[in-house]
């Protein structure tokens, strides 16, 4: 495990040094959350809230903590270093290291997002907790669903990671990234709840999705936080996250390691 910690240290640390294009996001979220948390609030005030899934409070919340904590959850971030390695064949020179590609790939992969959303999520936050109920940021339900809602949040990052590795995996096979990482891109933004909150679905889609590994990236850890997500359901949904998470990593890993050992490069 050494190695791997080694790796992901240095690569948060790496990470951090892009203020710059930290501050941009900063700015480009806080205009997103703004667009996001107006137009569902015009419908809200258009209709009756017996009509809507969800309060208002818990959209703008959910808004709010998806736009601060997107570098974890974006579904178009992907490794561009993996993804050259594989399409020019550099990926062999890296089978030289003694250590396994699957965790050294997850733990940089980890490590990037955990480094971006680190420098950028406290302004955003800021922003939507000075502004007025019912499109701020609310304070969590309670103590323990806070505390939930920051393991779901890292739990939900692995699951995406693990998503992502499969995309790698699957770049072998192809001559170009450009058609799998676009599919996959529009897959994660659609089913994770990242453009609209899951339960505005139809129920039989809401269902289905529900039961998705994209529903444990942002739905399960923004709704608990604002209370729309608990009791049963709440539990069920960490369960179906655990469950990705451990079914993802370990197809992912023998996927991998199968790959490698077929790749070539340069013909040979």
């Amino acid at each position: 495990m050494r190695p791997y910690a080694a790796l992901f240290r240095i690569r948060f640390v790496h990470s951090l040094q892009y203020r710059a294009a930290a501050l941009a996001g900063c700015a480009t979220q806080v205009a997103f959350g703004f667009i996001y948390v107006l137009v569902f609030y015009a419908f809200y005030k258009e209709g009756h809230s017996a009509d809507f899934p969800m309060e208002m409070r818990a959209v703008a919340s959910y808004t709010w903590l998806n736009q601060a904590f997107l570098a974890l959850s974006a579904g178009w971030t992907f490794d561009r270093q993996i993804l050259d390695s594989i399409r020019t064949g550099s990926v062999a020179t890296e089978l030289c290291r003694p250590v396994n590609m699957y965790a050294f790939w997850f733990a940089k992969s980890y490590a990037t997002r955990l480094a971006g959303a680190t420098l950028r999520f406290l302004p955003v936050l800021a922003v939507g907790v000075l502004l007025p109920d019912p499109i701020g940021l609310s304070a969590p339900v309670s103590w323990e669903a806070f505390c939930l809602f920051v393991l779901t949040l890292f739990i939900g990052a692995g699951v995406m990671i693990a998503m992502m590795m499969l995309v790698y995996n699957t770049v072998f096979y192809t001559v170009s990234s450009a058609g799998v990482t676009s599919i996959a891109m529009v897959a994660f933004e659609f089913f994770s709840g990242h453009l609209v909150p899951l339960p505005f679905f139809p129920d039989t889609l809401y269902k289905i999705c529900s039961y998705l590994p994209f529903a444990s990236i942002t739905n399960v850890p923004y709704r608990i936080y604002a209370g729309d997500l608990a009791g049963t359901e709440m539990a069920h949904a960490i369960g179906l996250q655990l469950f990705w998470l451990v079914s993802l990593v370990v197809v992912g890993a023998i996927w991998n390691k199968r790959v490698l050992r077929r790749v070539t490069a340069n013909g040979g």
